[in-house]
């Protein structure tokens, strides 16, 4: 589903036949709608890292977000029937003071060369023109309804100020 596809089931919701709603609002519940549902239900992904025998410090997938996502396992060894995972006091979030950014730093473990490890973190949801969309299907009409509870707010403070029923 396409951002357009967003836009419309929030018209459908929210009729405004006077037109006090502009564009720019609408886009903007929506955005606030997805901020909101991202809290609540993140995206989860998994990203592989490859050990080396010596380097404990690894970079951290393009799309966590500091100060939003966070990692929730890291599994080590990897493809075992029963997963073993890293223990959350064997790994921390480590700033690189050459380059500024965070990275992921095991405090004990260094992985073999070629043996690799899943790191599950969550992040935002991807909704955009181009039909990119992270929402699960059956999720999509609760954002619409929140983006619509957020409009209807704006509409309830607009008609607060007015003489108008």
């Amino acid at each position: 589903m396409a951002l357009i596809d967003y836009r419309i089931l929030l018209d459908e919701r929210i009729r405004d036949t006077a037109g006090i709603l502009n564009p720019i609002e609408r886009e903007s519940a929506i955005t606030e709608a997805m901020a909101l549902y991202a809290r609540h239900r993140p995206r989860r992904r998994v990203q592989t890292i490859t050990g080396d025998g010596v380097t404990v410090t690894f970079a951290l997938a393009a799309d966590y977000e500091e100060r939003f996502s966070r990692i929730e396992s890291i599994e080590y060894p990897v493809d075992e029937q029963a997963p073993t995972y890293v223990d959350a006091n064997e790994y921390g979030l480590y700033r690189d003071p050459t380059t500024g950014l965070l990275r992921l730093r095991f405090l004990e473990l260094v992985m073999p060369a070629a043996a690799t490890a899943y790191v599950a973190y969550t992040t935002r949801h991807t909704v955009d023109n181009a039909g990119q969309d992270t929402i699960p299907v059956g999720d999509r009409e609760h954002l619409a309804a929140l983006a619509a509870s957020i409009l209807a707010l704006e509409l309830a403070t607009y008609y607060a100020q007015t003489t108008q029923p």
